[in-house]
């Protein structure tokens, strides 16, 4: 939930600095303005580049633009803000924060991280092994691959079907069903 919080607060900022340098910004630039996930935990918990992609807009140079977005992320859970290279914002998260949500994360258990945001009905099919062939590692893989997918999806709020879908009207079939007659013949 921090990453979404960070994000939504990033976004405000962004278009509040568009504003008052008279900048218009459509929907699918601000879409674009996120933090992600630091590759390198020594550069920060998170950062974000979209000052590199914004700098066009605003007529500045990104790490100018970077100063000014990062003068204005006042939010009690971001312990430390550093600019780097051309324009990266890196964040560090308070350990404060992070001793909140690993305590969430305990009260809530297996139910940690479960939303109820989207709606809808999907129908997940996943092996399909072939009926003719022997089953292999991959059709394992398949079905845990499958099996994670669907659950994520409940977990987001998607009323999931899981099928198993038989192969059965191919060529291979009609090969083996030709096979199995002129034998009993």
């Amino acid at each position: 939930m921090i990453l979404i919080d960070l994000n939504q607060l990033l976004k405000k900022i962004v278009i509040e600095v568009a504003n008052e340098n008279d900048v218009t910004l459509n929907e699918k630039i601000i879409e674009q303005v996120e933090f992600e996930i630091s590759a390198e935990k020594s550069r920060g918990d998170f950062a974000t580049s979209c000052c590199l992609k914004l700098a066009k807009y605003f007529k500045k140079k990104p790490v100018e633009l970077a100063e000014i977005i990062a003068a204005n992320l006042n939010d009690k859970k971001i312990e430390n803000i550093k600019i780097e290279g051309p324009g990266f914002i890196n964040i560090f998260i308070s350990a404060e924060t992070k001793s909140e949500l690993l305590k969430n994360i305990i009260i809530e258990g297996d139910n940690w991280g479960i939303t109820k945001d989207y709606s809808g009905r999907i129908l997940l099919e996943f092996v399909s092994s072939n009926p003719t062939g022997p089953l292999h590692v991959g059709h394992g893989r398949g079905a845990v691959l499958g099996m994670a997918i669907a659950n994520l999806l409940e977990n987001i709020g998607y009323e999931v079907t899981k099928e198993y879908y038989v192969n059965d009207a191919g060529r291979q079939i009609s090969i083996l069903t030709s096979s199995v007659l002129l034998n009993a013949l």
